[in-house]
């Protein structure tokens, strides 16, 4: 008895199904959608192959900069400054002709054109600095640096020409010496034309990294013959 009413619930259950699907479903539609979908999948492909391929925009790089060539190393370009052939700067007034040396920046010598060696009609000029002090006078100095380069080294003169010729008006004469630590000496000379007077400005420049504390100094150094006579007394004052 019990088996019966299970087939029988399974015919019944066949029966709705297949009126449902004869009564309720629209078999047009389900054969108009089977075509469209195989041909969609059959034009994807194709779409696929004749799309254009999008090529990445190149990436612009920057091309490699070389430093400029004006820009030479500090260090070497001292080095070429202090190799160069020095040259003496003669400065002619009306009242006397100086001539300053490019080693040290140094007075090498001073002519008065008024006074002369001797009494004598053609002695010549007075000069006032021997020609065996050789490095001259004026010279430089800092405390506490042992470095004789800042006193008898090569500067560097911004005159254009050897020879200065001065008549009515004053000039400055500057020499330069750039050290290899960054400190930079400038020694500068102001002639005029009518006065023996000579103006001496010493400008020191700081283009290291270490903080400076020495002070500058100026030496007058004569040199003196060593068989020039002299006298002596002995005996009470």
């Amino acid at each position: 008895m019990e088996q019966g009413r299970v087939f029988l619930a399974i015919v019944l259950s066949l029966m709705v199904f297949l009126i449902w699907d004869f009564f309720f479903v629209d078999k047009e539609a389900i054969r108009q959608q089977a075509p469209q979908q195989a041909q969609e999948q059959a034009v994807q492909p194709s779409d696929q192959k004749n799309a254009p391929v999008q090529q990445s925009a190149p990436v612009a790089t920057a091309p490699a900069q070389n430093p400029p060539a004006n820009q030479a190393a500090p260090a070497a370009q001292t080095m070429a400054n202090n190799n160069a052939p020095s040259r003496t700067i003669r400065v002619d007034t009306p009242l006397y002709i100086a001539e300053v040396s490019e080693q040290g920046g140094n007075l090498t010598g001073f002519i008065l054109k008024e006074y002369r060696e001797t009494v004598e009609p053609d002695s010549p000029f007075k000069q006032l600095i021997s020609e065996e002090n050789t490095f001259g006078t004026v010279r430089l100095s800092l405390s506490d640096v042992k470095d004789a380069a800042i006193e008898t080294g090569k500067y560097q003169s911004d005159a254009v020409s050897d020879r200065v010729k001065i008549l009515d008006a004053s000039h400055t004469l500057s020499f330069r010496r750039q050290m290899p630590n960054g400190i930079g000496i400038i020694k500068s000379y102001t002639f005029a034309a009518d006065t023996y007077l000579v103006d001496l400005s010493v400008t020191i420049e700081n283009q290291g990294t270490m903080p400076l504390s020495q002070r500058p100094g100026i030496a007058l150094v004569k040199h003196e013959a060593s068989d020039q006579g002299g006298y002596g007394f002995t005996g009470p004052s």
